[in-house]
């Protein structure tokens, strides 16, 4: 028996030459979006100074929300460098072992500020090494433990609890929190480009983050997927094969 696989071949390389063209004309973008944004925030800041006490309140508002927008810019045009180097290729999978438990641990130390401040509490299973680079795993880890503080409830501190379970040929790692949660029917809209559950007065984000962690396990041959209801808290899974013994 013989099955002609050219056509699923030509699909394959028609869809990486595609990927790296977008991973090409948003890192080039995005860098080419930066200088304006630089010349925007000094030259709004040297008006400041130079007006001096003659700056009226409402214009010393006005600048404000400019700055209030290149900074908003700056955290999109680096999440959207950020999703362009995740880009899938079937050919850059790395051959070394990610430690998730490194990964993690990295993780936290970048979110321990908001920790404390916030008086959460961690658990955590100890965790498997996966086929993937800990470098883009902290990121995710990162990512996750920044949502479940971000959308903490307000009438408890934040609970968060690390977990690996192994199911046949994978493991599954899950990370849960006793945050406000979010509508069911939401689960698959979150992980989308640019796509928010609620206005930025009241949570600031690019919209991003969740989309980047989709690209990262996905480019290690892993799934990404969430379970949440409104104030009941959420669960994030994300699962990767297990090592060839």
């Amino acid at each position: 028996m013989a099955i002609d696989v050219t056509e699923h071949v030509q699909a394959r390389d028609e869809l990486q030459r595609v990927n790296r063209g977008l991973e090409e004309f948003a890192y080039v973008a995005s860098h080419d979006l930066q200088e304006p944004l630089r010349m925007v925030h000094s030259y709004s800041q040297l008006l400041v100074r130079r007006s001096g006490s003659d700056l009226t309140s409402e214009l010393r508002q006005y600048t404000e929300f400019i700055l209030q927008g290149v900074k908003r810019m700056e955290s999109l045009i680096q999440d959207l460098l950020t999703y362009s180097r995740t880009v899938y290729t079937a050919a850059d999978v790395p051959a070394a072992e990610a430690n998730l438990n490194e990964a993690l641990d990295r993780a936290i130390v970048v979110v321990e500020t908001r920790i404390t401040e916030t008086g959460a509490t961690i658990t955590r299973d100890r965790l498997p090494n996966v086929r993937a680079d800990t470098a883009q795993l902290v990121h995710v880890f990162q990512n996750l433990l920044s949502n479940a503080l971000k959308y903490r409830s307000p009438d408890n501190r934040p609970e968060i609890r690390i977990r690996a379970e192994r199911e046949q040929d994978k493991w599954i790692i899950s990370v849960s929190d006793n945050g406000i949660g979010f509508e069911p029917r939401q689960a698959e809209r979150i992980f989308g480009l640019f796509k928010r559950l609620h206005r930025d007065e009241e949570y600031p984000g690019t919209g991003l983050g969740l989309a980047i962690c989709k690209r990262i396990v996905e480019r290690y041959r892993g799934n990404i997927w969430a379970q949440s209801e409104v104030n009941r808290g959420s669960t994030f899974f994300f699962s990767f094969p297990v090592l060839a013994e």
